[in-house]
């Protein structure tokens, strides 16, 4: 593990809420020492999770973050079509506001751990990449790629350094 922890960031509502806290509780038994960052889709989360004060959670409230750009978007997307769009901004949000948060791994709030990632992490570095991103890799049966995109999004690691211009080029999409 990184010095300082892993840090991860998912968003959900409270209606998501139980499925946000397991991937939490997942984290804190098989990875310890990691930081979940949550954007709270609702105020009801964000209140919620404010006043449990999770010892290694962050909580960053949606209103906050939401620029003119998203705000224009919002009304033309469906819910869950405005969590995709989100997407490439939510790295930007936990760097901003930590600067010594070197690298954040992107989770769908219903993921779970059901062991020790570090071996993920470990062939990350080696990679010498800046970003990792998995294909759907849809069986021919199920095939959905138009429909949902050819990336899979359920769990992305950027480097502050290097993502940048990935970031960047999503975020205009």
């Amino acid at each position: 593990m990184k010095e300082g922890g892993e840090h991860f960031v998912t968003c959900f509502d409270s209606f998501f809420m139980p499925q946000g806290l397991a991937l939490y509780e997942s984290l804190l038994m098989h990875y310890k020492g990691s930081v979940l960052w949550v954007v709270c889709l609702d105020k009801k989360s964000f209140e919620y999770l404010q006043k449990c004060a999770y010892p290694m959670m962050r909580t960053l409230f949606i209103e906050d973050l939401e620029n003119e750009r998203l705000l224009s978007l919002k009304s033309t997307r469906t819910k869950a079509e405005y969590i995709w769009t989100l997407s490439p901004f939510i790295p930007g949000w936990v760097f901003d506001r930590d600067p010594k948060v070197t690298r954040v791994t992107y989770l769908d709030a219903d993921m779970c751990f059901l062991s020790d990632p570090s071996v993920i992490f470990d062939e990350f570095e080696k990679s010498g990449k800046e970003v990792l991103i998995t294909e759907h890799a849809f069986d021919k049966e199920y095939e959905q790629s138009l429909l949902l995109g050819q990336f899979c999004v359920q769990f992305i690691i950027y480097n502050r350094q290097g993502s940048e211009e990935i970031l960047k080029w999503w975020k205009d999409r």
